[in-house]
């Protein structure tokens, strides 16, 4: 067997996905990590090395291989010194070994699949800047191989794209990267950053895509880490919040037990949502040293109509926050809904609330009603922008910021200012608790 060390050339985890069992290999990241060039590297000593070598170098559309994969490859090849090896044929996009003429590149695409298919005992698929593809694409390049009998290989399909282009949404994200997907088993997913690239300076690096994200940690930080994008909102509820996103979010709080907490609740059959606040002044912006501090959240099943929902959280909360001296209660109108079932002869929630928290009425500081989104918008758009010191705990409240992250306004009705959500994936729990909660103390924040 030929050997070579391919350490000189190659970023390791780069080389081992290429060279991995499994069927397809998604290796993706952000900027410098030197995925391609591995891949094309490795690739290259593959077709002068193997036995059998045939592989498709592919991208979305056939018109776009000329300027970028084959030329790629032709540069990779040029740089290992090693063009004397190779026959360049650029009418079919065509790199073939010289020495076995068998062993060769292609060019297709996935608007022309039969390129793929009329070639014979494929080894492999590379196709680069796989996030330009759509799920059609996909499905037509994994469509059109063939496992023949007697094929010693099944043909291997390496993606090779950026994770900030893709979208948490998008069919990339659910068909590879969540566990439920089909293909999630039968795929491995590589990630790659510039901290994985032996061949860059590091600092330098670091500093040049901190420029790039003009200074935004958070953004460079998640970009690093290989996370999506998220999906545009095309008319947000929070209008104020892009622009004070990173200011407001914080790794963590701190709990002044000498003060008390704030719970307010949102009622939905599943979860039962609540978030626990912290906050120093109300309706007005003129109190030495103002703050708001939204702590943490909790999300537990509903149990029935049958027993005490609130049994659960009440333990969270008295853990987390010590036996807090003073606890107040807030939050959906809707809670005082009158419901059979509930236990102790409680006649609605914040009843069994208080009960099971052991309150006074005083402690319970709900409106009767819940209100209007126009005005709610108006007063959380304006606390974001205009106060001082709102903060949320990142630590603390992961799904609230994801919910401030999709808040989005819906124009059903002519009534704009209402808020987006569905039972599934935006059920908006924890952001309506949070509006509840601004509502009832700063609704005249101004």
């Amino acid at each position: 067997m030929k050997c070579i060390d391919l350490t000189p050339y190659t970023v390791p985890k780069v080389a081992n996905a290429i060279l991995s069992d499994f069927e397809i290999s998604l290796i993706y990241g952000w900027r410098d990590g030197g995925k391609s060039t591995s891949a094309f590297r490795i690739l290259a000593w593959k077709c002068l090395l193997d036995k059998h070598f045939r592989w498709a170098l592919c991208r979305s559309k056939y018109n776009e291989i000329a300027g970028s994969v084959f030329q790629t490859m032709q540069d990779e090849i040029k740089a290992m010194k090693l063009e004397s090896y190779f026959l360049i044929k650029k009418d079919r996009f065509q790199i073939i070994n010289k020495h076995n003429p068998n062993n060769f590149f292609f060019g297709a695409s996935a608007e022309q699949p039969d390129k793929i298919r009329s070639t014979p005992n494929l080894n492999g698929v590379l196709m680069e800047e796989a996030h330009d593809c759509t799920e059609n694409d996909f499905v037509s390049l994994l469509g059109t191989t063939r496992n023949r009998k007697g094929q010693e290989t099944k043909p291997k399909f390496v993606f090779l794209f950026n994770n900030d282009k893709v979208t948490e949404k998008s069919f990339i994200a659910t068909t590879f990267f969540d566990e439920k997907g089909y293909l999630y088993n039968r795929s491995e997913r590589v990630h790659i950053s510039y901290e994985d690239n032996p061949f860059i300076e590091q600092e330098a690096t670091k500093q040049k895509l901190l420029n790039i994200c003009f200074g935004d940690v958070v953004k460079f930080n998640n970009l690093t880490k290989g996370l999506f994008i998220k999906e545009e909102i095309q008319s947000p509820w929070l209008y104020s919040w892009q622009s004070n996103r990173d200011k407001i979010i914080v790794d963590d709080l701190p709990f002044y037990d000498s003060m008390p907490i704030y719970i307010s609740f949102d009622f939905n059959n599943d979860p039962l949502s609540c978030i626990v606040s912290q906050h120093s002044s109300g309706n007005h912006n003129l109190t030495a040293n103002p703050f708001i501090h939204v702590l943490k959240e909790y999300q537990t099943p509903f149990k029935g109509t049958i027993q005490n929902p609130f049994i659960e959280i009440y333990n969270h909360i008295m853990r987390d926050f010590n036996n807090p001296k003073q606890i107040f209660i807030t939050g959906d109108a809707s809670g005082f809904q009158n419901r059979m079932g509930l236990v102790g002869g409680s006649r609605h929630f914040y009843d069994l609330i208080l009960k099971t928290f052991n309150l006074g009425e005083f402690h319970l500081k709900t409106p009767l009603t819940n209100p209007l989104h126009t005005a709610s918008r108006h007063n959380y758009n304006t606390i974001i922008h205009y106060h001082p010191m709102f903060r949320i705990s990142n630590k603390g409240c992961p799904n609230l910021i994801n919910d401030m992250d999709i808040a989005e306004a819906t124009d059903k009705n002519g009534k704009g200012d209402e808020l987006l959500k569905d039972r599934k994936e935006n059920k908006m729990d924890l952001f309506d608790a949070s509006r509840y909660y601004l509502w009832t103390y700063f609704n005249t924040f101004k």
